[in-house]
């Protein structure tokens, strides 16, 4: 069973509130129909 790996990090509030962040733009990006959307975030 391999068990999971917690840094100590990933406990802090900056941290959890930026990994939402990422996700939402993210499926933002996701949801653009355009034919450049990894330039997207570039831009």
């Amino acid at each position: 069973m391999e068990e999971d790996i917690k840094f100590g990090f990933e406990e802090l509030e900056v941290w959890q509130r930026a990994i939402e962040f990422a996700d939402i733009v993210i499926n933002t990006l996701e949801s653009l129909d355009t034919d450049r959307k990894h330039f997207r975030l570039i831009e």
